[in-house]
């Protein structure tokens, strides 16, 4: 009897990739639907007990099948065969954004009881990266990275109560951290995501150039209070931002004028980087925090006020603050719009 396996969703098109086992023989079946009118697209014969998994980064699928011994890649488009790679066992399957410059698939040996256990491959040579990593515990099942790409967590099925927990390096190469035990026989698992905004930022003006605004994080705010409060007067919290990256967030780099700072996303920060004219009057200090881009409807929107009384300082203000500049005192500050969107 045909029974359905692995169901994935394409990242970045609307279609639909299911598994089906016990097609013919040693080999069972790939199908693709569309999730607009849920018809049959396409299918492709696949090795035997398929599992699959894609990344947004290339246009292709990862199959490992585990009797078939192997993990074939196919074009999302076709379903025609790019590659194979020789992986024993090979089971699960799990790929993620990486935010290095290359994402990573990884797969399970489930059968080889815990030894050379986890594969990893490089999504954009389709080559493996290192060698086989070893589990603690046999039968390793399922696989589910974190948000941020840094942790690989690994079940380990049937007389097991453990899941193994990975760090994952720069080259995406994986350092076994820890083990957690759970209920008997784990099969899949899954996280609910925190809230990424953990870092408050806290705004102070300038006692010698009014108008000018500095945003601090925690560990800086306390600097400047014990070390330049004759220069900076502390006006409280103005938002809550994030210190990590995160698919949904945008980067924002600060940027210090002879007048003041600027806070700016990717986008703009890479304009003023690559004009010799702007770089040589805002200079650099780095990344100042993660959130929400203009537009994404998910924070309160902080716009950016020029003040016109002194070139090269701005202001960032919400809700009522931001009314009443606009309101009253549109001789002093000029309007840029919204600048990025953040938790009050």
């Amino acid at each position: 009897m045909l029974s359905v396996h692995d169901v994935f969703l394409d990242p970045v098109d609307d279609f639909a990739y299911v598994t089906v086992l016990n097609v013919e023989g040693d080999t069972d079946a790939l199908i693709k639907y569309s999730t607009e009118s849920f018809a049959e697209v396409d299918r492709a014969v696949v090795g035997d007990d398929p599992h699959l998994a894609a990344t947004a980064s290339n246009d292709v699928l990862y199959v490992p099948a585990q009797d078939s011994n192997l993990v074939s890649i196919l074009d999302r488009d076709t379903l025609d065969l790019v590659t194979e790679i020789s992986v024993p066992a090979a089971h699960g399957a799990v790929g993620a954004v990486d935010r290095r410059n290359f994402d990573v698939f990884y797969t399970t040996n489930i059968a080889g009881g815990g030894t050379d256990a986890i594969y990893a491959i490089d999504t954009v040579t389709n080559e493996l990266i290192g060698e086989p990593v070893d589990t603690p515990f046999s039968t390793p099942h399922n696989l589910f990275l974190s948000a941020q790409a840094d942790k690989l967590y690994v079940t380990h099925s049937g007389d097991n109560d453990q899941v193994s927990v990975f760090d994952i390096d720069e080259q995406g190469l994986l350092e076994l951290s820890g083990t957690v035990t759970v209920g008997n026989n784990p099969f899949g698992l899954a996280s609910v995501a925190g809230n990424p905004f953990d870092a408050e930022f806290y705004r102070f003006q300038s006692s010698s150039s009014f108008g000018s605004y500095l945003f601090a994080g925690d560990e800086e705010r306390e600097s400047i209070n014990n070390d330049f409060a004759n220069s900076f007067d502390e006006e409280g919290l103005a938002f809550t931002a994030a210190s990590q990256a995160n698919d949904e967030l945008t980067a924002f780099s600060r940027f210090r004028s002879d007048s003041g700072y600027l806070l700016v996303g990717e986008e703009e920060r890479t304009a003023i980087v690559e004009d010799a004219n702007l770089s040589e009057v805002f200079q650099e200090e780095g990344l100042a925090f993660y959130t929400y881009a203009a537009g994404s409807d998910k924070g309160s929107a902080f716009h950016r006020l020029r003040n016109l009384n002194v070139p090269g300082a701005y202001l960032y203000a919400t809700g009522d603050e931001l009314a009443n500049i606009q309101n009253n005192l549109s001789d002093v500050y000029f309007d840029e719009g919204v600048a990025f969107e953040a938790m009050v």
